[in-house]
Protein backbone atom coordinates (compact mmCIF):
# COMPACT_ATOMS: atom_id res chain seq x y z
CA UNK A 1 0.00 0.00 0.00
CA UNK A 2 2.91 2.16 0.46
CA UNK A 3 4.21 1.55 -2.78
CA UNK A 4 1.64 2.25 -4.33
CA UNK A 5 0.74 5.88 -2.47
CA UNK A 6 5.07 6.98 -3.59
CA UNK A 7 4.03 6.06 -7.04
CA UNK A 8 0.80 8.17 -6.77
CA UNK A 9 2.80 11.07 -5.34
CA UNK A 10 5.87 10.22 -7.83
CA UNK A 11 3.26 10.77 -11.35
CA UNK A 12 1.72 13.93 -9.46
CA UNK A 13 5.29 15.85 -8.69
CA UNK A 14 6.28 15.15 -12.35
CA UNK A 15 2.96 16.23 -13.85
CA UNK A 16 3.27 19.25 -11.62
CA UNK A 17 7.37 19.36 -12.73
CA UNK A 18 6.30 19.44 -16.70
CA UNK A 19 3.06 21.64 -15.93
CA UNK A 20 5.26 24.62 -14.29
CA UNK A 21 8.01 23.74 -17.13
CA UNK A 22 6.40 24.16 -19.94
CA UNK A 23 4.78 27.38 -18.86
CA UNK A 24 7.60 28.75 -17.71
CA UNK A 25 4.73 31.00 -15.39
CA UNK A 26 3.23 28.84 -12.59
CA UNK A 27 1.55 26.89 -14.46
CA UNK A 28 -0.33 29.32 -16.21
CA UNK A 29 -0.53 29.12 -20.23
CA UNK A 30 -0.41 32.57 -21.88
CA UNK A 31 -3.11 33.87 -23.53
CA UNK A 32 -2.84 35.50 -27.05
CA UNK A 33 -2.71 38.80 -26.57
CA UNK A 34 -4.21 41.16 -29.31
CA UNK A 35 -5.02 45.05 -28.39
CA UNK A 36 -4.97 48.42 -30.31
CA UNK A 37 -2.82 50.63 -28.56
CA UNK A 38 -3.36 54.09 -30.14
CA UNK A 39 -4.84 55.38 -33.80
CA UNK A 40 -4.27 58.66 -35.63
CA UNK A 41 -6.26 59.61 -38.49
CA UNK A 42 -4.79 62.62 -39.90
CA UNK A 43 -6.23 64.75 -43.45
CA UNK A 44 -4.44 66.96 -44.82
CA UNK A 45 -4.94 69.78 -47.81
CA UNK A 46 -5.60 67.81 -50.74
CA UNK A 47 -8.06 64.93 -48.69
CA UNK A 48 -4.80 63.14 -47.95
CA UNK A 49 -5.74 60.93 -45.54
CA UNK A 50 -3.32 58.68 -43.14
CA UNK A 51 -4.52 56.40 -40.81
CA UNK A 52 -1.34 55.35 -38.24
CA UNK A 53 -2.56 52.26 -35.79
CA UNK A 54 -0.30 51.12 -33.40
CA UNK A 55 -1.24 47.30 -32.60
CA UNK A 56 0.43 44.69 -29.86
CA UNK A 57 0.10 41.18 -30.76
CA UNK A 58 1.42 37.77 -29.62
CA UNK A 59 0.52 35.94 -32.88
CA UNK A 60 1.46 37.27 -36.43
CA UNK A 61 -1.89 39.38 -37.81
CA UNK A 62 -4.21 38.14 -40.65
CA UNK A 63 -5.46 41.36 -41.75
CA UNK A 64 -5.40 45.02 -40.56
CA UNK A 65 -8.38 47.11 -41.62
CA UNK A 66 -9.57 50.18 -41.41
CA UNK A 67 -13.26 52.03 -41.55
CA UNK A 68 -13.71 55.38 -42.79
CA UNK A 69 -16.95 56.38 -41.90
CA UNK A 70 -18.80 59.51 -43.45
CA UNK A 71 -21.31 61.37 -41.45
CA UNK A 72 -24.30 60.19 -43.33
CA UNK A 73 -22.91 56.41 -42.37
CA UNK A 74 -21.13 55.57 -45.70
CA UNK A 75 -18.54 53.65 -45.26
CA UNK A 76 -14.77 52.98 -47.14
CA UNK A 77 -12.59 50.01 -45.84
CA UNK A 78 -8.56 50.43 -46.53
CA UNK A 79 -6.23 47.82 -45.54
CA UNK A 80 -3.58 49.35 -42.81
CA UNK A 81 0.29 47.45 -44.09
CA UNK A 82 2.99 47.28 -41.21
CA UNK A 83 5.54 50.16 -41.30
CA UNK A 84 8.78 47.79 -40.68
CA UNK A 85 10.74 51.34 -39.96
CA UNK A 86 8.04 52.52 -37.34
CA UNK A 87 6.72 48.92 -36.11
CA UNK A 88 2.77 50.98 -36.90
CA UNK A 89 0.79 49.73 -39.52
CA UNK A 90 -0.65 52.77 -41.74
CA UNK A 91 -2.32 53.47 -44.79
CA UNK A 92 -2.44 56.97 -46.61
CA UNK A 93 -4.95 57.39 -49.43
CA UNK A 94 -6.94 60.03 -50.68
CA UNK A 95 -10.69 60.50 -50.70
CA UNK A 96 -12.08 63.96 -51.95
CA UNK A 97 -14.86 64.05 -49.87
CA UNK A 98 -13.40 63.13 -46.49
CA UNK A 99 -13.73 66.02 -43.77
CA UNK A 100 -12.97 66.36 -40.11
CA UNK A 101 -16.83 64.68 -39.55
CA UNK A 102 -15.64 61.45 -40.83
CA UNK A 103 -14.55 58.97 -38.35
CA UNK A 104 -12.03 55.70 -38.44
CA UNK A 105 -12.29 52.39 -36.59
CA UNK A 106 -9.31 49.70 -37.01
CA UNK A 107 -9.93 46.19 -36.90
CA UNK A 108 -6.74 43.75 -36.61
CA UNK A 109 -7.18 39.74 -36.91
CA UNK A 110 -4.80 37.47 -35.80
CA UNK A 111 -3.77 34.28 -37.76
CA UNK A 112 -5.60 32.46 -34.48
CA UNK A 113 -9.06 34.48 -35.63
CA UNK A 114 -9.20 36.69 -32.73
CA UNK A 115 -10.05 40.33 -33.27
CA UNK A 116 -9.40 43.64 -31.54
CA UNK A 117 -11.63 46.68 -33.02
CA UNK A 118 -10.45 50.28 -32.07
CA UNK A 119 -13.11 53.09 -30.72
CA UNK A 120 -14.10 55.43 -33.36
CA UNK A 121 -11.89 58.60 -33.81
CA UNK A 122 -12.59 61.43 -35.83
CA UNK A 123 -9.91 62.93 -38.45
CA UNK A 124 -7.75 65.36 -37.16
CA UNK A 125 -6.34 68.27 -39.38
CA UNK A 126 -2.79 67.86 -39.84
Amino acid sequence: MAKRWLRLIGIVLVLAFMTSSLSGCGGAVAATVLRIAAVRALISDGNLVKIIADIITGKALASTVAEIISPSGGVTRVTLALNEESGAYECTYTDEAATEDYSVEVTATDTTGKTATSDPIPLEAE
